[in-house]
């Protein structure tokens, strides 16, 4: 009887356990917040957009140039001051806020005038040039690579150096218009403005030379008398402007003045002095 109630009293008291057990369970369910399990959005790809490129806008060319006695011809700048001695050209850019302005120097004629002698490449009349620039000045001349100027073979090399302490860049390009003759052209600017324009204006200058036969006698169409200080103006054309006629020069002349209409105001004119031409060595020295 005795072991008989014992057992009764512990599954008793097992019960009441289990019970309390349960009450406190279900308490403890009671006091804690609802929790809602929320899906993570699936991540879904976005297409990159790359940025447009904005077109640089080419160089402004105005009236084509001829130089009879040298035998080629070509389309300055707008906005570079032009003087033109001889078979020699230049083109001299606007750098107000630079101690050095860009320029373009071209020059043509015979062999000999540059120091060409039988049986040399455009190569070697590259290197007698290097020399000489080297020699002249602050200069580093950088490999030699081929390209062509009016369909003609051509070679041309990179420009480094320092004028007036400014560091420059620049290129020299020598073509051969035909067995007997020479053209060459030295292009030099700042740094900065090397490579943001020069280098493309000297591109575009050098995509308008045309060889010709030159003129043994040349006369002048027209007297120009020279003034003190010898100016261009040049002003880029209208999309509708009427093209202009080639200016020749057929003598030596100090400055030209090209004029471009527009269709719809007066044409805006800027006025620059012409410097000093900077004359190309001629004759080279023999390597």
């Amino acid at each position: 009887m005795q072991s008989s109630f014992y057992r009764i009293l512990s599954v008793a008291i097992t019960l009441l356990l289990v019970a309390a057990l349960g009450a406190l369970l279900i308490l403890t369910l009671r006091s804690q917040p609802a929790t809602v399990i929320v899906p993570l959005p699936t991540p879904t790809a976005t297409a990159t957009t790359m940025p447009t490129a904005t077109p640089t806008p080419a160089p402004a060319l105005v009236a084509e140039i001829v130089v009879d006695a040298a035998g080629y011809k070509f389309q300055p700048l707008a906005g570079f001051a032009v003087s033109i001695q001889e078979s020699v050209a230049k083109l001299t850019g606007t750098a107000p806020d630079l101690p050095v302005a860009p320029s373009i120097v071209m020059d043509a004629g015979p062999n000999a005038a540059f120091g060409m002698r039988a049986g040399q490449t455009l190569e070697d009349v590259l290197a007698q040039y290097a020399d000489v620039l080297v020699r002249q000045g602050d200069v580093a001349v950088g490999p030699a690579t081929a390209q062509r100027v009016a369909g003609q073979e051509a070679i041309g090399a990179p420009l480094t150096g320092e004028e007036a302490g400014q560091p420059i860049a620049g290129r020299i390009v020598v073509a051969q218009p035909d067995e007997n003759r020479l053209f060459v052209t030295v292009a030099t600017a700042p740094v900065e403005r090397w490579e943001a324009a020069t280098s493309a204006e000297l591109d575009a200058v050098l995509a308008s030379v045309q060889f010709f036969a030159p003129d043994a006698t040349p006369t002048a169409l027209a007297e120009v008398a020279p003034p003190a200080t010898a100016t261009i103006t040049t002003t880029a054309p209208a999309a509708t402007a009427t093209p202009l006629p080639a200016i020749r020069a057929t003598a030596t002349i100090t400055g030209v003045t090209i004029l471009s209409p527009t269709a719809t105001a007066p044409a805006i004119t800027t006025t620059l002095p012409v410097t000093p031409l900077i004359t190309l060595p001629t004759p080279l020295p023999a390597i």
